[in-house]
């Protein structure tokens, strides 16, 4: 293959679909018609898969939240996800320690 054809090396959620189409034009310009086409459907079924797993990360995501807000009790629910994650790490963590985490501010 051309070094014409490389798609970013770095992609962002916000411009999978600016590359997917930029790949598509690449690819149509160099690849026989029946070959894009197969490669094509194939690139829209991954970028397909791709939302559904981002969207699917979301959801777990929301719900291991939940799940540790009812652990460490209603002070939990003004931690960051990042707070409660490391709480994971820290043995017998009591209410009256999340309590106080909650009301300190932002480092």
């Amino acid at each position: 293959m051309s070094e014409a054809f490389q798609p970013a090396a770095t992609s962002t959620p916000g411009n999978i679909s600016f590359l997917s189409s930029e790949l598509l034009e690449q690819l149509k310009a160099q690849l026989p018609e029946s070959l894009f086409a197969a490669v094509s459907g194939k690139l829209s079924a991954y970028a397909n898969e791709l939302e559904y797993s981002k969207l699917k990360l979301q959801a777990l995501e929301g719900k291991l939240r939940l799940q540790r807000i009812a652990k460490y009790g209603p002070g939990s629910e003004k931690l960051s996800n990042l707070q409660l994650e490391l709480l994971e790490f820290e043995p017998g963590v009591s209410s009256t320690e999340v309590a106080a985490e909650s009301e300190r501010g932002a480092l």
